[in-house]
């Protein structure tokens, strides 16, 4: 029907003509106002009457409940597909707010997670549209692109207390929007509440509206509640315009291809059930106000889904079923887990131990009834490749008929459980086969973009069922099929990420040496375990780096979207953490996990492995605990190293921590746990102890007692007692004389005295690098090439700022340094320091310098007989390079340096060693004493592929390191795990050759840049 509403002013607050649609309800049912349902049963069809209704008879039908509630239920949605309740609030009862849940049916309410919803009266806020918010988001990650979270079949879960934002004179509504996909297409979701003031009443009214709004390509949506909290299921019905463009995306830009992926498979059809099984299970034990209590039964289900999720979870949710069926009976309980095979002692030998049993839950037991049935649905998507079907049956006209044999199979295997590691063992290799399969479907430059969609979220399904299989196979130690596993998962992690080119080395590395190696074929035992060993550790630090990525690109966005819907702290710490757990980088952490006491144990290797290791000593006390989960929440107030027991990796680090040795490597976290991600990102010690007789000898040497811990160079853990640092006031005292000591060293550098010296080489005014070079030079056998050099001695700068050429650099440069003062902090120095650097960098070419480097070098030639230095001397690239040696001296660590050894700027010289750079395969250094056990008839060499720089540059990883006795085999300590190798074509290189090393309590070594005139590569 139609209808116009007017106060008794005649003031039309209301009409169904102006919006152009009748409303349509049931009559006598409260669907809308008293006056209306009783006014409109003595009417006929067709007939228009007037109604004058009184206030008592001008509000929808409202049940009392308990005399503090009122329940008032949803009309029928209107034209716009918006179903309205109005709430009228006198204006002079100064109300804070209105809290209100949702009624769904009998015995189920949404809420706001644990609370109710609550419209806030007083608070007022800015709107804010999604491309705003994705915007602002986008900006917390300069670099990175902003993606939606949330998309069909996945709820938006909201514990946000709701603003009113102003939308006209008079007019407040809530609202909040969340994305569903990326590029230039979005699903709006919104809950308003519209505040409008009745003038003449003094009455407000609010109405409750829930909507749904695609700005895709108009397709038809359907809106749920999701239980839980203020969230919408969204499920698209013709919604697929959009993925053609992204599928496109996905084959043309390669770095995109792991967030178009994992965007993909929220899509529905399969695919995304395993990361369901993480996060449902949170869902519903906040639906039902289950507590996160360690050691409670439910919260152990929750760690071991989490950590471990295998198809006994399928027989342990029947069993909470029945046993909440029953009323609480626990014979009921263990009857069910008796018939899937599944005992007490299978349950408390989980890496993650169920040791408690079920209690009933004050909560409704139907409904919870119902949602761990719907659990298990997820739980057998998975696990009984349900999932899998899904998304077959919807694919099978994209696939060749042997690739969908292969699927079939797989859905006809019987699930992810298995009665024997070789059963399990060759479920993996049978998905991994068909993987392979698909990926070269993809990386086909012919396949449609429809046909990507589908193939991607069947390879994100079989992606889980591997983790889900890798997870069960707990017990597996043979290296042929740990090496199988983790070659089939990085030939999956290359299809994907082609980008990454240390993947695609490391995959060729495991293709060439894992068989043989995994037999222990490749030479002798020994090395064999050695080479696989350095092949995990690159694995294991290109699974850390690709971790750390994920974590700046989508962290700082977590924090600001979860900041914008309040989301608990814990959750947004812990979200891109979860994102990784549901990948293969979890599954190839965990057997990279596995094979490392293995190789240990066959290459008899140092007892530490480090999962987060530190480059400086620390000290503190040695504290022993049982559990890390045992001290969360504790801030300890003296420096603490802890020696635990088992530590899961889903704990925080306590403030105060400086360090975790972890007692066993069978209660070790791995490389991605959110505890070694922690570690990691604030310099925190956590290493794995493989010996148990040094564990318990640290246990017992020193307990509660002051440490200090050293990670030494070949993977192994120093522990030495120390003692108690001096007291605060006599750590001030100290810094105070340094400070002292630093304020009566001379700030001004010396910019004009050139010290008399030449434009090229005096031997006396050179630092060691060109003395050394010279006196090699004649000493070597004529037969050994020797690098051509000149070398640009000390006070060439202060030659060249005095030059004509520069007559406007150097006062410049005077003007920034004389801001420098011996109180001056380290920020306003680094501030000076990079305005010098620039002005450096400004500097002429002075015409002297010029010739003087021409001669020399034609000069060296001459003697040589070849004149390979001036044909490599190409003037534009010389100069930068020299004053980029030049700049370095102007830097925060020689500064630091040389405030701390009470040094003065006066005291540095620099001098510049130009010297013919070989573009050498190799590089290597001879210790002709062994620096780790200080055995003096025994040599230690190191080599690496590419300079001298990739050895004693910070690039993580190990060279070839071996050790030889005199009159004996060598034998190798180690190969080589690097992933940088430094190459540079041949030309010049100008070394920094200053005077640090030759002044006392100056560590000048390596603070200086020497630059290649030709790019590295």
């Amino acid at each position: 029907m139609h209808y116009v509403g007017t106060f008794k002013t005649g003031e039309v607050f209301d009409s169904s003509r102006k919006a152009g649609q009748p409303i349509g309800f049931q009559v006598g049912l409260g669907q809308v106002i008293r006056g209306w349902d009783e006014g409109v049963m003595q009417m006929s069809l067709g007939e228009k009457a007037r109604l004058d209704i009184t206030s008592d008879f001008a509000c929808v039908a409202v049940l009392a409940l308990k005399l503090c509630a009122l329940q008032t239920p949803f009309p029928p949605p209107d034209g716009q597909n918006v179903r309205k309740v109005r709430l009228e609030i006198n204006s002079d009862a100064d109300l804070k707010g209105c809290q209100f849940v949702l009624h769904k049916k009998p015995n189920e309410w949404l809420k706001n997670g644990s609370t109710n919803f609550l419209i806030d009266f007083a608070k007022v806020a800015e709107s804010r549209s999604f491309r705003d918010l994705v915007t602002e988001a986008a900006k917390q990650q300069p670099t990175a692109k902003a993606y939606g979270p949330a998309g069909p079949d996945r709820a938006w879960k909201s514990s946000k207390r709701l603003p009113l934002v102003r939308a006209g004179t008079d007019k407040y509504e809530v609202s909040f929007n969340i994305p569903a996909a990326e590029v230039d297409t979005y699903i709006m979701f919104a809950c308003r509440m519209k505040l409008q003031k009745h003038s003449e009443k003094g009455v407000y009214g609010i109405d409750l509206m829930v909507t749904a709004h695609t700005e895709m390509d108009g397709s038809e949506t359907l809106v749920q509640p999701d239980i839980g909290g203020l969230g919408f299921v969204l499920k698209t019905m013709h919604g697929d315009t959009w993925i053609k463009p992204t599928a496109e995306l996905w084959k043309s830009t390669a770095s995109c291809r792991l967030w178009i992926r994992w965007t993909l498979s929220t899509m529905g059809r399969g695919g995304s059930a395993g990361q369901q099984i993480r996060d449902e299970i949170l869902v519903i034990m906040h639906a039902h106000d289950i507590k996160e209590i360690h050691g409670t039964y439910y919260e152990q289900w929750h760690q071991k889904l989490h950590n471990n999720t295998t198809p006994a979870d399928i027989g342990i949710c029947r069993a909470i079923i029945a046993y909440l069926r029953s009323g609480g009976d626990m014979g009921t309980y263990w009857k069910v887990l008796g018939e899937h095979g599944i005992t007490k002692d299978h349950l408390s030998s989980y890496s993650r131990p169920i040791t408690t049993e079920p209690y009933m839950v004050q909560t409704d037991v139907g409904r919870l009834i119902g949602d761990f049935e719907r659990y298990l649905g997820i739980l057998r998507n998975v696990h009984d490749a349900l999932d899998l079907q899904l998304a077959l049956d919807h694919a099978k006209g994209c696939l060749p008929g042997h690739v969908q044999g292969k699927l079939q199979d797989i859905c006809n295997m019987g699930g992810t459980g298995f009665g024997s590691l070789d059963e399990g063992h060759g479920k993996f290799m049978k998905i991994s086969s068909a993987r392979d399969d698909l990926l070269a479907i993809l990386n086909n430059k012919g396949t449609e973009p429809a046909v990507i969609k589908q193939l991607l979220v069947i390879d994100y399904t079989l992606e889980t069922q591997q983790s889900v299989l890798v997870q069960g196979l707990t017990a597996e130690t043979r290296l042929p099929q740990l090496c199988e596993q983790l070659r089939a998962l990085l030939t999956a992690l290359v299809g994907h990420l082609p980008q990454e080119d240390e993947l695609q080395a490391l995959l060729a590395d495991w293709t060439t040496f894992s068989e043989s190696c995994s037999h222990k074929r490749w030479n002798s035992p020994e090395e064999s375990a050695l080479l696989l060993k350095a092949l995990c550790d690159r694995t294991s630090r290109v699974v850390g780096e690709l971790s750390d990525k994920c974590q700046t690109l989508m962290g700082p966005k977590a924090a600001f979207l979860g900041a914008a819907i309040d989301a608990p702290r814990k959750n947004i710490d812990v979200f891109v953490d979860e994102v990784l757990r549901g990948t293969s980088l979890m599954a190839v952490s965990l057997i990279l996990q596995r094979m490392e006491p293995v190789l240990r144990d066959i290459a008899h290797l140092p007892p530490w492995q480090m999962i987060s290791p530190i480059d400086k000593p620390i000290k503190g006390v040695l504290q022993l605990i049982d559990k890390m989960t045992g001290v969360q929440g504790e801030v300890f107030h003296t420096p603490t190293i802890l020696l635990s027991g088992a530590v899961s990796g889903e704990e925080e680090v306590p403030d105060g921590v400086l360090g975790v040795l972890v007692r066993s490597a069978k209660e070790a976290p791995d490389i991605l746990s959110h505890c070694a991600v922690r570690a990691r990102n604030f310099g925190v010690l956590l290493c794995t102890c493989f010996d148990p007789k040094i564990s318990e000898k640290l246990a017992a040497d020193f307990a509660n007692k002051w440490i200090e811990v050293r990670c030494k160079a070949d993977g192994s853990l120093v522990v030495a007692a120390c003692e108690k640092p001096a007291t605060l006031e006599a750590t001030q005292a100290a810094a105070e004389a340094e400070q002292a000591k630093a304020a009566q060293a001379e700030v001004k550098m010396n910019l004009t005295d050139d010290l008399s010296c030449s434009w090229i080489l005096v031997k006396t005014s050179v630092g060691s690098k060109s003395l050394n070079l010279a006196l090699l030079r004649p000493k070597l056998p004529a037969e050994i090439f020797t690098p051509q050099a000149v070398a640009l001695p000390y006070g060439t700068m202060q030659k060249s700022l005095t030059d004509d050429a520069n007559k406007q650099v150097l006062p410049m440069l005077q003007k920034v340094l004389n801001r420098l003062q011996p109180h001056t902090s380290n920020e306003d120095a680094q501030v000076i320091f990079e305005e010098a650097q620039q002005i450096i960098e400004s500097m002429k070419f002075p015409k002297a310098l010029k010739e003087a480097m021409h001669k020399a070098m034609g000069e060296v030639g001459a003697k040589d007989g070849e004149e390979r230095l001036t044909k490599l001397f190409h003037e534009r690239d010389a100069w930068t390079a020299v004053k980029g040696v030049w700049s370095s001296l102007f830097a925060l660590r020689p500064w630091v340096s040389l405030a701390k050894a009470g040094r003065s700027f006066h005291d540095l010289n620099m001098a510049v060693l130009v010297q013919e750079l070989v573009e050498a395969k190799y590089a290597f250094v001879l210790h002709t004493i062994n620096p780790f056990t200080k055995d003096k008839d025994e040599l230690y060499g190191e080599l690496v592929a590419g300079r001298g720089e990739t050895l004693v540059g910070n690039f993580p990883g190990r060279a070839l390191s071996f050790a030889v006795r005199k009159g004996g085999e060598p034998r190798v300590i180690s190969f080589p795990s690097k992933s940088v190798a430094l190459h540079t074509q041949h030309c010049l290189i100008f070394r920094s050759d200053s005077n640090g090393e030759d002044l006392e309590g100056f560590a000048g070594a390596g603070l200086f840049e020497s630059v290649c005139a030709e790019e590295e590569m």
